[in-house]
């Protein structure tokens, strides 16, 4: 998820977007998980306080399944100003015009079972 952050900032740059995200970096640049949580944390505050731009609004994360890679993804994307939204609330977001200018978050859970028979 660092990494996907890191690579969202390089390319809302590239379409000419200056974003917080920029500030992230490679996870392999961070000494421990606690210096990137530390400073994950830092620019999620700083985009709590100075928003996104309103272009890339409703700005949704999507997430799919329980296990580990999920659960880390989702706690280092917890260190910014996120709010869950239900599957249903999705398709209202594309209708609204009164984004507050923090992330929101959309949580994707599917669970298959295969019967082979």
């Amino acid at each position: 998820m660092i990494n996907s952050f890191w690579a969202l900032g390089l390319r809302m740059k590239d379409h000419g977007y200056i974003s917080n995200l920029l500030k992230i970096k490679q996870s392999h640049n961070y000494h421990s998980l606690k210096e990137a949580r530390e400073d994950i944390s830092a620019i999620g505050q700083r985009i709590a306080e100075k928003g996104i731009p309103h272009e890339l609004l409703p700005f949704v994360i999507g997430f799919t399944g329980y296990g580990n890679v999920s659960q880390g993804a989702q706690e280092i994307c917890g260190l910014l100003p996120v709010k869950e939204i239900s599957p249903e609330k999705l398709l209202e977001l594309r209708n609204r015009k009164d984004y507050r200018t923090t992330l929101s978050i959309k949580w994707f859970f599917t669970k298959r079972i295969l019967w082979n028979t």
